[in-house]
């Protein structure tokens, strides 16, 4: 097992689903521009949801840590707080 960056940030939190429908319809584009634009599309949805965090005062790596499962949280409140505004 690795060791990780920030080892306090210990409640994961999944975000696939608010990026399920954007994959699913990435995965059965066929032409350039469509694929494009879904990627630009899930590129700023992963920008909004950062932005979104650093707005409502979370610090990238005291509070926070982007990663591909998802985000790691310093507390399960963090956390919670982040599920019920992103998963209404």
């Amino acid at each position: 097992m690795s060791k990780l960056l920030y080892p306090h940030l210990t409640v994961l939190v999944d975000t696939e689903p608010c990026f399920t429908n954007l994959m699913n319809r990435y995965s059965r584009a066929t032409d350039s521009k469509t694929v494009s634009a879904l990627r630009k599309e899930i590129n700023a949805r992963s920008e909004y949801l950062d932005k979104w965090l650093v707005k409502h005062g979370y610090q990238c790596g005291q509070d926070y840590q982007r990663t591909s499962a998802g985000y790691r949280f310093a507390t399960e409140q963090l956390a919670t707080f982040f599920r019920l505004a992103w998963y209404q």
